[in-house]
Order: C-alpha cells, then structure tokens, then sequence
C-alpha cells in the first residue's frame, strides 16, 4: 500500500515525544525499523491489557508476545505482580505502564486507530471485595467509562471482562446469557462487586448501540492456573497451600456448592477467539468449563494428590462474605460461544490442578516456608 506524506506524518504522531525525536536528530533516541513498520504498517494491532500483571492479564500478554504482537499492560500492582510479567518485560514488543486507569495521561500515546483494549483490571477476590464496598464499586465501573469515552473518538475494540457473579444464585443446572441477572439484596462487598461489572456491561453494551463501539462482554466463571494466589480467597491456590503446608483444608458451608473451574489458558483462547469473530461484537459470552464438581470434591483431590495429611475441615462463611451464604450453584452454558466463536473449554479440571499442585511444589523446594505461605 502506498501512503502519502500527509498519511506518513500522521501515523508517526503516534511515537511518544515525536517533536522532540525529530528536533534533537534520529542518532539520539532509540529508535528500531521495528518500530516504524509498526506504526506504518495498517494491519497491525496493538493490544492494551488493563490489570495485565494479574493472573488472567500477564497469561493473556505473555501468549500475545508469544504471537508477535504489541501489547501496553496498565496496572496499579494492587494485586497484580510484576513477577508474572518477568517473561517478557524485556521485550521489544512489550510495554508496562504502572498506574491506575483512571491516572493514566497522554493516551494519545498509547491509542490508536488499531488498538485493541482488553479491560481485565477490576477489585477481585472474595477477601479484597468484601473489605470495602465503595472502592469495590468504584473500581469496577469507573476505569470501564474512562476506557469506553478515551476508545470512542478513535473507534478502539473493547473487551470487557465480567463476572459470573451477576446471575446470582441460578435457579437452573447451567446460567446462560439470557437469564435474569441478580444482585444480592445486601449492600455488602458482593453485592459492590455485582452492581459495578453490571454498571460496566450496561455502559459497554450502550455505548456499542448507540454509538457503533465495537466492544464485547464476556462473564468469567471460575478461572484457574498457574500463577493464582490465595491471598483474596481464591479457593484452588488456597487449598494447595494448605495441603502442601499440612495445614486444615478449610470448607467454608457444607461443601456441596458446585464450580466449574476453567483452566486460564482455555480462557485466553477464548478471549483471541472472541476479538476475531466480526459477529461477536455487541454481545456478550460466558466463558467457563464445562465440568461441575463440589468444593468437597475438589478438596478430596487436592489432598489425595498432594498426598497430604492435611484435615478437611468444614466451618461456617464468615459473616462478612455475603451475610454467611454462598452461590451453592454455577456453571456456564457455552452453546453461544461455542455456536458464534468455536470455542470451548479443551483442559479437564483435574488436569489443571496437577499442574498447579506440580508448579507450587517447586516453588515449596526453591522458597523459605514463611514466604511459601503467601502463595
């Protein structure tokens, strides 16, 4: 494709500091063909990943990098780790901007008409969004509108990652995207977490209707792997630890609630699956496995396969997560993705855990053991 001067000039805008690289002469910046080709070049995408050190988000990046593409991560590191990002911070293709979204300046330098958004950053984890309500709520509908009107004049993709949360406790065996959405009736944390992915799916969802965003949602249920930490209540690295500790296996309620868990890089898939679907847009999809088990059975294989000593032992929900209740039920129906996308979850859920159980052995061998407790 041939471009003019005025088409050249205007794609290089785009190079941070431009002005002063051509003021101050091309021998005093770094500055790769790389880079040029990249800016010139009107296939190219460029990825942003908000929360994109956390579990999903440095997955999502590193499997990006692995694919060539750019990709800017945005992340304050509330609970997202620049040791997830050490596999590819020193590439070329990848850059990390330490900030909350809402802080963020100069996005005419990191947007551009081939940009891609993914929106993961959000207040996650049982313990952490039950701590503060408010900042729950705002955390997690806030940066999304920052987002959506910074994407709007440049007509950037979005993609919003959302919750299994907002289908409450389901009434039926799987929750599709056509049931009624349900927030609790206290106004507790979760209740905060629910009403602010809510809040940011109905802003998405408008603005794709009213104004031709592109954008899709997709609600997550139950993402697991490698690099998942325990610290906010997530219950698979929870129970590892425990195992592997010889600590008490804690069950919070009777142990029969049912999860679907689903491995993070079947989760990944779906997200590049999604955004290369034209007919995805203005939808949203339920990401998740396809496999239910109970927390109690989970517990059972956790313990057998670590070959741990560790009890299981069965306590009452601490009032402040959900007033002392849990969803006993939740699994995803997945004939939308499946039918629009052809995705659908390939790793079984005990196949994941082996590899974590596997992985956090080692860093057992490799960490003291007050360090190995935080995992």
């Amino acid at each position: 494709m041939a471009y003019s001067l005025f088409n050249i000039l205007y794609k290089l805008r785009s190079i941070p500091n431009f002005s002063s690289f051509i003021s101050s002469g091309i021998h005093s910046h770094t500055f790769l063909l790389e880079d040029l080709f990249f800016i010139l070049n009107p296939y190219s995408m460029k990825y942003v990943i908000t929360g994109g050190a956390g579990f999903i988000g440095s997955h999502l990046a590193e499997d990006l990098i692995d694919s060539g593409e750019q990709v800017i991560v945005i992340d304050n590191l509330s609970t997202g780790s620049l040791s997830n990002l050490s596999g590819i911070s020193s590439n070329d293709k990848f850059r990390l901007i330490i900030s909350d979204v809402r802080s963020v300046r100069h996005w005419e330098d990191i947007l551009d008409g081939n940009t891609i958004i993914i929106h993961l950053a959000a207040t996650v984890g049982v313990n952490k969004v039950v701590c503060n309500s408010l900042e729950t709520l705002e955390n997690n509908f806030q940066p999304t509108l920052t987002l959506l009107n910074q994407a709007l004049p440049l007509g950037c993709k979005i993609f919003l990652a959302s919750t299994s949360e907002v289908y409450g406790e389901s009434t039926g065996v799987c929750s599709s995207e056509s049931d009624p959405l349900i927030v609790p009736s206290s106004h507790c944390g979760r209740s905060a977490y629910t009403l602010g992915k809510l809040t940011s799916e109905h802003y998405c969802l408008n603005y794709s209707r009213q104004f031709g965003l592109p954008v899709i949602v997709a609600r997550f249920f139950n993402a697991i792997g490698l690099n998942q930490i325990g610290n906010y209540g997530m219950v698979v690295p929870t129970f590892v630890r425990q195992a592997l500790a010889g600590e008490p296996i804690t069950v919070y309620g009777t142990g029969n609630q049912t999860r679907s868990f689903c491995n993070v890089k079947d989760i990944v898939r779906a997200i590049r699956q999604l955004l290369q679907t034209d007919s995805a847009y203005g939808q949203v999809f339920n990401v998740g496995g396809s496999e239910s088990i109970t927390i109690t059975e989970l517990a059972t294989y956790i313990k057998r396969v670590t070959g741990s000593s560790s009890p299981i032992v069965y306590k009452p929900f601490p009032p402040h997560r959900s007033l002392g209740k849990d969803i006993l039920h939740r699994k995803a129906r997945l004939d939308k993705i499946c039918s629009v996308a052809g995705w659908k979850p390939l790793t079984s859920w005990h196949t994941v855990i082996d590899e974590i159980i596997d992985h956090q052995k080692v860093l057992l061998q490799s960490r003291p053991r007050e360090q190995y407790a935080y995992v």
